[in-house]
């Protein structure tokens, strides 16, 4: 088990001392129909470079299913849409791609070789190095290339439970140290204020 690093980990209340719906994904989503978020990606990955760049990624390794989990993962951090429509969307993208991937003759990997792999911090490394490869490999700086440099960038920055939480349901979640803090607020706006002292006592004072 992994051990916490008390310098580094949050402070009660530091989530309430950031902006409101600072982030796309606690903002309701551009895409709220999944016929929407299908076509989306359909007419994405239909670009041939962009599908290249791809195939390249999962010629080189990169499990499939972690390839649609990433793309979609895209997504919800960008507000384009839900976590409940990437559930959905998931194994008709998987489909998609592992269907023009056959066509091709792409050597593909659909799932890590354990349950673990994905999320094993030592692994994530390794996908990263893969789509850096791949990147590299690509004819030029394209649709393509810009996603799988987004995936890349999302993969380091996977948000807690509670907020995968909070994206899945739409309303904004509140930790027990939240609650006390906010407790802590309503007590001291309901304590009644002191009068100043009148007549005599004001006189002495």
């Amino acid at each position: 088990m992994d051990e916490v690093n008390t310098f580094t980990a949050p402070i009660a209340g530091q989530s309430l001392t950031t902006e409101p719906k600072g982030y796309a994904w606690e903002r309701p989503p551009e895409m709220n129909e999944v016929s929407e978020v299908m076509n989306f990606y359909i007419t994405r990955l239909g670009d041939q470079s962009v599908m290249d760049d791809v195939f390249t990624a999962l010629d080189n390794g990169f499990p499939l299913s972690t390839m649609v989990d990433s793309i979609l993962g895209v997504g919800v951090m960008e507000g384009m849409h839900t976590v409940d429509a990437s559930l959905i969307v998931s194994p008709v993208l998987h489909e998609y791609i592992l269907a023009a991937a056959q066509v091709e003759d792409v050597n593909v990997k659909e799932h890590p070789v354990k349950k673990q792999d994905s999320d094993n911090k030592n692994n994530e490394e390794a996908f990263k190095a893969i789509l850096r490869k791949s990147v590299d490999e690509a004819k030029g700086k394209d649709g393509g290339t810009d996603l799988l440099e987004d995936i890349m960038e999302t993969m380091g920055e996977k948000p807690s439970p509670d907020d995968e939480a909070a994206m899945a349901s739409g309303v904004e979640m509140v930790t027990d140290d939240q609650e006390k803090d906010l407790a802590m607020e309503r007590e001291m706006e309901d304590m009644p204020m002191e009068e100043p002292p009148k007549g005599l006592m004001a006189r002495r004072t």
